[in-house]
Parts: structure tokens; C-alpha cells; sequence
């Protein structure tokens, strides 16, 4: 029998067992269960999740199973499951000084690409990032004070700019790190009442979280922010039936983002627009007499709210019209022959944003 049918789910008693002082069958079996629990999963991620964390098992000593990118755990990003009697909690951690100095070099290009990912994610997830002082003589650390300990609702664009500056500046001193937490706890009854479904949620959240883990052991955050607008697309609704059609252009849509790839014209360039096609019209019209709609566009190296998206008539096509600052950097990055993503996104019912990126 193959270990995944063996696995039921994490029942009561699993965390019951450690509120029991003394019932060391208890939590025997509790471990086991838990160590079961994420062999599971992680046999179940995606490829793309399980190269970021190859390594998982149980930490007796810590009484928690983890995922982690290298063998020495704390060397490098990992995410811890944590079982207790009243809770089920999941942890994306990076606690070593170097390691941190790595994601951090990352982040900084653009601190609004980590808040755009951190978007994406369930409203309950907390972010916390700590300053903790190391002894120059001893090497002992204790905790200072916490530069960040909110639900992610209150982490907008300007607050991760603000945080994320003083994190670096922080960390770059020696007699301080700055240890980086991001995580998620269910009432210990909901999560036993999932049983067997616990498995399939947690892949879903953690296939979403995949951009984030990216991004903080220090990997391009163009590659991370598409990353997440697939899983969140993914997430929200299944593949509808798509037109083949020849290259260079191809699209994928639904209401709540679009991903459209198409190439550039030397006209494109020197002029700083870019034709979509009609269909994509209705996504940014506000009503039937909408004729432009100011968007957002963001790249790796390039945020700017001055673009707008206008109804070309008698077709109805949708033009991205980059302003000045935004044509300069589609003339830096691009040329004639490139092919080009446009991935736009509904924040809100009044706010749409666009990433645009290299198509590959």
C-alpha cells in the first residue's frame, strides 16, 4: 500500500497529543502522522515548488516536519508545520544572516513586486520581520524589537518600501539580523475536520506561495511576479477552452487578469503603445461609454501610474499608451522583433495593474 493511502489526515488526537505532558506514545504517533503529513505533500507539489525545497522530513527536537532548500535547515529558506492543541500553523522562514542579505539584494530592485505577490496570498497570512542583536564578542542574539508583526491586509505598497529599506539597512550592520516570517495558523478543528482534503489546500497555497520562496532566496522578480499571476489565475478559475493560433501572439484570459504576449514594432517603440486586440476591451471598460482608463505599470526596475489604456475605434482595440517615463524604459529594454508580456491584473473595481516583462 502506497504511503499516501495511509495517510487519512491530521485527526484531534494528533493535536491533542501535545497538550498531554508525559503521553510519549501520543506524540509518537502525533510525529508520525505529521512526518507522514508532508511526505505527502510534497510528493504532490508541483516541480517548480519542489526545486525551491527538495529536502523535507521531521524535527523531533523541534516536534515539527519541514520543507527546506538546503540540508542545513536555517541555512536558507524552509517552511515549517507546526502542530499544537489549538492550532495548525504553516511557516515560510529565512533566518540566516547571509541568506537574508541574498533576498534582500532582490527585494530591494522593487520592495513592490514582494507586496504584489504578498497580494495574492489569503488575507489571514502574517508577515514578520524582526531585529534581533548579535553580541560582536560572544555571538549570542536576542530580540531588539519587531520592525514588522501584521496580517498581510495592512502590508500595502508604501509600507513595504518603508519596511523593507530599514530591514536591508538593518541587516547590512553586523551587530544586527533581521529574520524574515511568513505565516498562516487554522483552528486545530478546522484543520482535522479537512482529513484527507488537508493535502489538496495545501498544495493550492503553497503552489501560490512557490513566487515568494523565489523571491526571497534572492531570484528575479520578474520571474516571480508572473509565476504568481499564473497561480492565482489557476487558482480562481479553470483553463477555458483557447484558439490556437500562430505565433507571435498568443493570449490567456479570465476577469480577474489577462496574460497577452505579442511583438513589438519599431512605431511601438519610438511612440510608447502597445495594441491588444478587442476582446481584451471589455476587461478594462468601466462602462459603455468608457473611451480610456488610467492602469498602473510596473516592471522589475520601473513602477509608473501616469499609462493609460484607450478604445481605438471602429474596432474597438485596446491600446496600452505608456507615458514618457514608461516609453523611455520600453526603448531601454526592448527592440525591434522583441517579444513582449503584457500580464494585467484587477486590484480593486477602480484599479487595474500592469506588468509588463520579457516573454520567453
Amino acid at each position: 500500500m502506497k504511503k499516501s493511502e495511509n495517510f487519512t489526515g491530521l485527526g484531534m488526537p494528533v493535536f491533542m497529543a501535545f497538550g498531554w505532558a508525559g503521553e510519549e506514545t501520543a506524540q509518537k504517533y502525533a510525529l508520525s502522522q505529521l512526518e507522514l503529513f508532508a511526505e505527502v505533500l510534497h510528493a504532490k507539489l508541483p516541480q517548480t515548488f519542489r526545486d525551491e525545497l527538495p529536502y523535507y522530513g521531521l524535527s523531533e527536537e523541534d516536534q515539527s516536519a519541514y520543507f527546506a532548500a538546503a540540508e542545513g535547515i536555517e541555512s536558507d529558506a524552509f517552511i515549517v508545520f507546526n502542530v499544537r492543541p489549538s492550532s495548525f500553523e504553516v511557516q515560510l522562514a529565512l533566518i540566516d544572516k547571509d541568506a537574508i542579505s541574498k533576498g534582500l539584494k532582490q527585494i530591494m530592485k522593487g520592495p513592490v513586486n514582494l507586496q504584489r505577490l504578498l497580494a495574492l496570498l489569503e488575507p489571514d497570512w502574517t508577515l514578520r520581520v524582526q531585529q534581533i542583536h548579535v553580541n560582536e564578542e560572544t555571538g549570542d542574539q536576542g530580540h531588539y524589537q519587531d520592525v514588522y508583526n501584521e496580517s498581510l491586509t495592512a502590508f500595502n505598497e508604501d509600507k513595504a518600501v518603508e519596511v523593507f529599506e530599514k530591514t536591508a539597512y538593518l541587516n547590512s550592520d553586523e551587530k544586527w539580523v533581521t529574520p524574515i516570517y511568513l505565516s498562516q495558523r487554522l483552528p486545530a478543528e478546522q484543520a482535522a475536520a479537512m482529513k484527507q482534503d488537508i493535502v489538496p489546500v495545501f498544495v493550492e497555497r503553497l503552489t501560490l506561495l512557490t513566487p515568494v520562496v523565489k523571491m526571497l532566496r534572492g531570484q528575479s522578480a520578474r520571474r516571480a511576479v508572473r509565476a504568481a499571476v499564473k497561480a492565482k489565475t489557476d487558482r480562481k478559475q479553470a483553463p477555458k477552452k483557447s484558439t490556437v493560433e500562430a505565433p507571435p501572439t498568443q493570449k490567456v484570459s479570465s476577469s480577474v487578469e489577462f496574460s497577452y504576449i505579442t511583438e513589438l514594432k519599431p512605431l511601438h517603440i519610438r511612440k510608447g503603445f502597445i495594441n491588444m486586440e478587442a476582446e481584451h476591451w471589455p476587461f478594462f471598460a468601466a462602462n459603455a461609454r468608457t473611451e480610456a482608463r488610467p492602469v498602473e505599470v510596473v516592471s522589475e526596475s520601473m513602477r509608473d501610474k501616469d499609462c493609460s489604456v484607450w478604445r481605438l475605434q471602429p474596432d474597438n482595440i485596446a491600446r496600452l499608451v505608456l507615458s514618457p517615463r514608461a516609453q523611455r524604459w520600453l526603448e531601454q529594454n526592448f527592440g525591434s522583433g522583441d517579444s513582449i508580456m503584457i500580464t494585467a491584473t484587477k486590484i480593486s473595481d477602480q484599479d487595474i495593474q500592469i506588468v509588463l516583462d520579457i516573454a520567453e
